[in-house]
């Protein structure tokens, strides 16, 4: 799984905006898919519209800041470095980080 970047200091303002709209910013794969999102947009914006083309080789040259950290792609597309990690999930609900 991703760790959970919802404790991570510099997303708090998004996640204090996801609670505002009764939304979990914790879930697994809230802030994963927020920062696909995000590069998705931010290609676009950079190509000046939906040019797939144009959109992937931008994609493979540039660094993007999400809210998992510094994203890069290689040539065929992949992410170049993403961490994973493993939890232990308690009755309570909670969950610590697996030894």
């Amino acid at each position: 799984m991703p760790p959970s970047f919802d404790s991570n200091p510099l997303n708090k303002s998004l996640v204090d905006s996801l609670k505002a709209k009764n939304q979990d910013a914790s879930a697994v794969f809230v802030l994963t898919s927020y920062s696909a999102v995000q590069v998705m947009v931010d290609a676009m914006k950079a190509t000046g519209g939906t040019d797939t083309d144009a959109m992937q080789a931008m994609m493979r040259t540039t660094t993007f800041n999400t809210p998992t950290g510094q994203l890069q792609f290689n040539d065929k597309g992949d992410l170049t470095d993403f961490e994973f990690v493993v939890y232990n999930f308690h009755a309570d609900g909670s969950k610590t980080l697996a030894k």
